[in-house]
């Protein structure tokens, strides 16, 4: 689940990025995209597909400011929430 302040939780695990997330839930087996990884529960949605629509909806000046000093696209940010992902199973921790 994606809270309002912008982390997710798998379980009672909260994440800043959908790839630490991800990682935990997918642990000892490599790095992992989390915009890819998680999807909407009952869609062929991946979260990336969210964002990119959120992205879509802002102005240009405000996307560029989105955008502005991020690392990439799993850099924590402080927005509305994007979605709620699928459960996961829990992973090990």
């Amino acid at each position: 689940m994606v809270a309002q302040d912008g982390r997710l939780y798998v379980g009672d695990h909260p994440f800043d990025t959908p790839s630490a997330a991800a990682n935990w839930v997918y642990t000892g087996k490599g790095a992992v995209n989390g915009w890819w990884f998680w999807g909407l529960a009952g869609t062929d949605r991946r979260l990336t597909d969210v964002r990119d629509d959120y992205l879509a909806s802002l102005g240009e000046d405000d996307v560029a400011s989105a955008d502005n000093g991020n690392e990439g696209a799993d850099s924590a940010e402080r927005r509305e929430p994007l979605a709620s992902v699928a459960d996961a199973p829990e992973g090990d921790s």
